[in-house]
């Protein structure tokens, strides 16, 4: 679990600007909410965040489960391990 504190606060300010960055690189007509969750995931774990990653992309594929009608059946709990 991470604790607010104002360098993770800034870090995460900093990824959102990459995200932000990498929709403008892309130049695509309309994004969509699928390839910016996609973004903030790859930037979450290119800064190191894995364990912010894990729950965002938990969350992610939780909802996706419950908008197609699994989510009662189904948890999501992901875990990453790194790979040296």
């Amino acid at each position: 679990m991470y604790v607010l504190t104002d360098d993770l606060r800034q870090n995460l300010a900093l990824v959102t600007k990459k995200v932000v960055l990498d929709l403008e690189e892309a130049k695509v007509e309309r994004a969509t909410i699928s390839m910016i969750q996609s973004m903030v995931e790859n930037r979450l774990l290119g800064a190191g965040y894995i364990t912010i990653a894990e729950h965002y992309i938990s969350y992610r594929l939780q909802r996706d489960l419950e908008r197609s009608g699994y989510g009662d059946h189904i948890a999501v709990h992901l875990h990453f391990e790194q790979i040296r």
